[in-house]
């Protein structure tokens, strides 16, 4: 399960290294799924990450807002169904594709792709997904997201606050995420869900924000 205390990573400048190399890099976009195709393989959140879909269409603001490149940049995205940042923003890039701005590329991480993915670790030494790669039309890689927006993560730290607020003294208070029990982790992601469906709207503008970023 991916943790609760991250960070924004990216966007970096365009002169960044090349992180992936030449050959690796053209065989996982080979064997990258389209966002259709990672979808037919869902086990888990296929409703959520429909509704969410259905709920980040591209406004007529978000369309004058957008830079649009030249040619539609290349993402490579590396994810799974279980994860709720995925299933969260995942489908603002499918609209972004939608619009022509871009080509989703997706890639499972594990088990074969986690040489991919321990070249983006997150700030915290550790390796979250997703992880969304950004390279120009002709390969140049622009920068990166990993997991959500440093933001969002603040408004999820905000939430569990408040969710601990209402039942004070509540013997689990405090646990780490993974040391609640399956109650209490299940009540504390249907609070995190229902609080990120609100803020759909801004989330998106944060990946506008990126996206923008990228083409400096």
């Amino acid at each position: 399960m991916h943790k609760l205390d991250t960070r924004f990573v990216g966007p970096y400048p365009s002169s960044m290294e090349q992180k992936i190399p030449a050959a690796r890099l053209e065989r996982a976009f080979s064997e990258a799924m389209t966002y259709k195709g990672f979808l037919d393989i869902m086990k888990v959140n296929r409703d959520k990450i429909d509704d969410n879909f259905a709920a980040q269409e591209l406004s007529a603001e978000d369309l004058a807002s957008v830079r649009r490149p030249a040619a539609p940049l290349r993402i490579l995205a590396l994810a799974h169904d279980w994860c709720g940042d995925v299933v969260a923003n995942l489908p603002i890039l499918a609209r972004f594709e939608e619009a022509g701005l871009l080509k989703l590329s997706i890639l499972e991480k594990n088990p074969d792709n986690t040489d991919i993915g321990d070249l983006y670790p997150h700030r915290s030494g550790e390796v979250h997904i997703p992880i969304y790669i950004a390279f120009s039309a002709d390969g140049k890689e622009l920068g990166h997201f990993i997991e959500r927006s440093e933001a969002m993560d603040k408004r999820l730290g905000t939430w569990i606050k408040e969710f601990w607020a209402v039942q004070p003294g509540h013997p689990e208070a405090g646990k780490p995420f993974g040391e609640l029990s399956e109650a209490v982790r299940t009540k504390l992601l249907d609070w995190l869900g229902s609080n990120r469906r609100n803020e759909r709207e801004t989330e998106r503008r944060e990946f506008i924000t990126w996206f923008n970023a990228l083409q400096d």
